[in-house]
């Protein structure tokens, strides 16, 4: 539209620069730049013909880029946020937590994703865990750890236990790779395979072991909590939202629902953070977000 001859005489005729910005908007009216302001140029284009269907196209392109469409890269704050689904902040308070949001840099997403696909896959997924198939995984648990030791303590170092609670909060996914990375865990996901007579795929080791790290960690998800996934807002017997956490902070929530693993369910306080954390992944993420703003 802009290198058309008909629209290049327009700007000529308002005393503009070819080259000046300008933006249509979703309603179909037209703007260029003249100086400090802009000026409407609507009239004049859509006395011009063959610059009809170029505003009508534009126009409906507007309506999803924030209601505006700009060239020469110009554009309007407003619309940057609009079209990236933020509002324009009215208050000192808004802005600085935009400025907090548009900064923070979340990390990666887990190889295995919030762990829980084989208990939270489509029931006619490959990998869904049946009732059945969670009782054979919990009948193996206990067979293996002769009910003397947690799961995590059968698949992981010998000295995990001298790592503290607040290291295990603060590195618990990184501690946690390295336990799946184990041969020993490896091993415990064959026998999960072998005891619910599945089979590995043939030919690639990646995928076999990125397999068993699922099975492992739905083990680990048993083992921390039996009824797993069958409640909503639920976690080892803790109601997520229950009256008394209005108001908390997610770090004040998720303290306490380490308190009850260690007080209720007798996860060692060593291993309630990656516990807790292995929890929440599937059902309340949102607490395992650090530092996170009001």
């Amino acid at each position: 539209m802009k290198k058309k001859e008909e629209f290049t005489a327009i700007l000529q005729q308002v005393s503009v620069y070819d080259y000046t910005p300008a933006y249509i908007d979703a309603t179909g009216s037209i703007f260029v730049a003249r100086g400090s302001e802009f000026i409407d140029i609507t009239s004049y284009v859509k006395n011009e013909p063959t610059l009809l269907d170029d505003l009508s196209v534009i126009a409906d392109g507007a309506k999803l880029t924030g209601d505006c469409v700009c060239w020469d890269s110009f554009f309007f704050i407003e619309q940057w946020l609009e079209f990236h689904g933020h509002s324009l902040p009215a208050s000192i308070a808004q802005t600085e937590n935009l400025i907090a949001f548009l900064k923070l840099q979340l990390p990666p997403s887990p190889p295995q994703g919030n762990y829980w696909a084989p208990l939270m896959s489509p029931s006619e997924s490959a990998l869904r865990l049946t009732s059945e198939d969670k009782r054979v995984i919990a009948e193996l648990i206990k067979e293996l750890t002769e009910g003397k030791r947690s799961l995590l303590e059968y698949i992981s170092y010998k000295n995990i236990s001298l790592i503290t609670r607040e290291q295990m909060k603060e590195y618990a996914e990184k501690i946690l790779q390295s336990v799946l990375r184990r041969e020993s865990a490896k091993a415990f996901g064959r026998k999960i395979h072998e005891r619910l007579g599945w089979q590995m795929i043939a030919d690639d080791e990646a995928a076999n072991d990125e397999h068993l790290a699922l099975f492992v960690l739905a083990a680990l998800i048993i083992d921390f909590d039996p009824s797993a996934g069958e409640q909503r807002n639920m976690v080892a017997g803790y109601r997520l939202y229950q009256p008394s956490n209005l108001g908390r902070t997610a770090e004040e929530v998720l303290c306490n629902i380490e308190d009850h693993l260690i007080d209720h369910v007798g996860v060692p306080p060593y291993a309630a953070p990656l516990a807790a954390h292995v929890l929440l992944a599937g059902t309340a993420p949102e607490l395992l977000i650090k530092n996170l703003f009001a």
